[in-house]
């Protein structure tokens, strides 16, 4: 018996309320009519599906894809939209109610379409590509797939691609109108997904809440994100490290930091990767036109995030706020990280040693610590390190072109950071203002720091002794003078050290060459903060002035030294004593006059101390090779300090002359003596005679008369 189509659809449509109908049954040699049928009118109207009965059985079990951009397979004979089977309940089950039910599980749907792409998830690999090794059973990743056969370009750019949507979503940007707009700001966008996520910003409610914890959000893909935070166990694990995670686009991107070869290289310099998103970052910087400029300021970019960035400096408000202090930022990320701050709880702990911290970032670095082996090596010293940023600051060493070029002054450099930093010398006006003092800067950093100043209470206190800070970065140092064990040796001598950065310096005078000269004289040295030190010395104008007297000085540290002098108030006063002053390393080192123990004693002799600086001083003395030698006569020393003031002798010049008489030197220290002779009044006065002098050592030297009198007095009494 044969059917017409016509038929076929009527028959087909009653199906839905009878459970028992007659099977369709098809001869032989109808059954290529029937399929060409089907290929040329998928099911006739895509509202019912045929369910046949074919005696031979041939192909009983198969269902593939016929669509006019995929050929048919040569395994199969029928539309993906055709089940063979030998009666109803073969393939869809029961139907009741208008549910279709598959017979291979529980799963039902009243949708055809549901329960065909459902179907294909019993046939694994049903759809196979023919011009790869590609293999699917979902329908829509089989068309997507076909794609990255075809190549999309775009007629205004050299943009490509293989997806038909990102062209779309790409041709977009060369459109300047907006099609959606925001009556709550002033964004604006072509995209109506982007649009539609924007809007969530302004919606209160949260539609999707966790059920572990506190989190809120609009957005379903960051909600399932979340979710994945609380699972314990991780499906992804990697199979060269111990690396594990849920996150499927994370694991990925882990996967190619084990593929040696760059997929992605640029041609304009040697930087390659694997990823391509940091690949698209990285060619920006080659461009020379900045597409995002700023309409408060001259800031450019290229980079659209950064520009999103830079805007939230010119909002005053402030979208998050902390709830536990007066923190307040525009920045999503700086305010999570803020947040950890106020968590007591610490995550992350280090299994090698004490450290626990609630920021991942951190931890990472720190675990590097124990990393013995170093990754990172660089190709012109003996330089390595496992730490990636360091590694790329180190190698701007070696680069003599410096891309920063400050237009105010001769100031050249690699790093964007310090470059940015240096602006801010040349800048008036001050951005950071302090309410409890004068104290105003351009530097955030610096604010922070002075600020901690005015504060009473120290969050971080030492175990082992009295000391208190508000500074972390000072606690950890001030730890170190615990340790008995020293990281850092010298091969050269018996330097010992837990302090990298001191180590540093020691080493650098075991080297020969000086890669600092100064072009003005013929200073020489390898420390860097000794060379910026000397240029100042060649530089007549004085950037820094006291407001009180007539001081001038090009370091600011040492204009905060003098202002010292003009406080009246002393800030630190000794509790065994009626010593006090303003400034703290004098009241330290007077400290160490009312201890009675001696931590610094010299091996050589019965030399002991207290001041680590002194114990240096006297150590020269057990040393018989002198490492300063003047080059004008045969003067040796140990003591660069005296070296430098000898070679004053033989210098005819006097660089420093007084005002009110004729005297010259060529020390400041002695000018300033000097100048104490044209003082009318008197600063130190003997409070047991009429003594008044302008020298403090003078004055200690007079009291001493005062203390061998009453000495003898007592002497004479007994």
């Amino acid at each position: 018996m044969h059917y017409n189509l016509e038929e076929m659809d009527w028959i087909i449509k009653n199906m839905d309320g009878n459970d028992h109908v007659s099977l369709i049954k098809i001869e032989p040699k109808h059954e290529e009519e029937i399929h060409s049928d089907l290929q040329g009118n998928v099911l006739v109207n895509n509202e019912a599906l045929a369910v046949i009965k074919d005696e031979n059985a041939v192909a009983a079990q198969c269902s593939k894809v016929l669509d006019n951009e995929v050929k048919p397979q040569t395994d199969c004979r029928w539309n993906i939209k055709t089940e063979i089977a030998n009666d109803f309940e073969c393939d869809f089950g029961q139907q009741t109610t208008n549910i279709l039910n598959c017979v291979h599980c529980d799963y039902g749907t009243k949708n055809k379409q549901r329960l065909l792409r459902h179907i294909l998830t019993h046939k694994r690999n049903a759809l196979q590509c023919d011009n790869c090794d590609y293999k699917t059973s979902n329908k829509y990743h089989f068309e997507r797939h076909l794609f990255k056969h075809k190549e999309f370009k775009c007629a205004n750019c050299d943009y490509k691609t293989n997806n038909k949507h990102c062209l779309k979503q790409h041709l977009l940007k060369h459109t300047d109108s907006k099609d959606f707009k925001c009556t709550n700001c002033d964004y604006e966008t072509n995209n109506k997904y982007h649009f539609k996520r924007h809007l969530l910003k302004y919606t209160d409610f949260k539609n999707f809440k966790c059920a572990n914890c506190d989190y809120k959000t609009n957005n379903k893909y960051n909600f399932k994100q979340h979710l994945l935070k609380h699972i314990d166990s991780k499906d992804f694990k990697c199979a060269h490290c111990d690396y594990k995670t849920n996150n499927k686009y994370h694991f990925k991107q882990h996967l190619l930091r084990h593929n040696n070869s760059k997929d992605f290289k640029c041609a304009h310099c040697d930087y390659k990767t694997n990823n391509k998103y940091l690949f698209k970052q990285h060619l920006l910087k080659h461009t020379e036109s900045k597409d995002f400029k700023c309409v408060h300021c001259d800031y450019e970019t290229n980079n659209k995030r950064y520009l999103i960035q830079h805007f939230l400096k010119h909002s005053d408000s402030k979208e998050f706020k902390c709830v536990h202090c007066d923190y307040k930022t525009n920045n999503k990320y700086h305010f999570k990280q803020h947040l950890l701050t106020h968590n007591d709880s610490n995550v992350f702990k280090c299994a090698n040693c004490d450290y626990n911290t609630s920021n991942k970032y951190c931890f990472k670095q720190h675990i590097l610590c124990h990393n013995d082996s170093k990754d990172l090596k660089c190709a012109h010293c003996d330089y390595r390190t496992n730490h990636k940023y360091c590694f790329k600051r180190h190698l701007l060493n070696h680069i003599d072109s410096k891309e920063f070029k400050c237009a105010n002054c001769g100031y050249e450099t690699n790093n964007k950071y310090c470059f940015k930093r240096h602006l801010l010398k040349h800048t008036d006006s001050k951005g950071f203002k302090c309410g409890n003092c004068n104290f105003a800067t351009n530097d955030k950093y610096y604010f922070k720091q002075h600020v901690l100043n005015h504060t009473s209470s120290k969050d971080f206190k030492c175990a082992y002794c009295g000391y208190e800070t508000n500074e972390k970065y000072r606690l950890k140092r001030h730890l170190l003078k615990h340790t008995d064990s020293k990281v850092f040796k010298c091969a050269n001598c018996n330097y010992k050290t837990n302090h990298k950065y001191h180590f540093k310096e020691h080493m650098l005078k075991y080297t020969d060459s000086k890669d600092f000269k100064c072009t003005n004289c013929n200073y020489e040295t390898n420390n860097k903060r000794y060379f910026k030190r000397h240029l100042l010395k060649h530089i007549d104008s004085k950037d820094f002035k006291c407001e009180q007297c007539d001081y001038k000085t090009n370091e600011n540290y040492r204009l905060k030294r003098h202002l010292i002098k003009h406080t009246a108030s002393k800030d630190f006063k000794c509790a065994n004593c009626e010593y006090q002053t303003s400034n703290k390393y004098y009241f330290k080192q007077h400290v160490l006059n009312h201890t009675n123990s001696k931590d610094f004693k010299c091996a050589h002799c019965d030399y002991i101390t207290n001041n680590k600086l002194h114990l240096k001083g006297h150590l020269l003395i057990h040393t018989d090779s002198n490492y300063f030698k003047c080059a004008n006569c045969n003067y040796q020393t140990n003591n660069k300090y005296s070296l430098n003031r000898h070679v004053l002798r033989h210098t005819d010049s006097k660089s420093f002359k007084c005002a009110t008489c004729h005297y010259k030197t060529n020390e400041k220290y002695r000018l300033r003596r000097h100048l104490l002779k044209h003082k009318v009044s008197k600063d130190f006065k003997c409070a047991h005679c009429d003594y008044e002098t302008h020298i403090k050592c003078c004055l200690k030297q007079h009291l001493l008369r005062h203390t061998n009198c009453f000495d003898k007095d007592q002497k004479l009494l007994t």
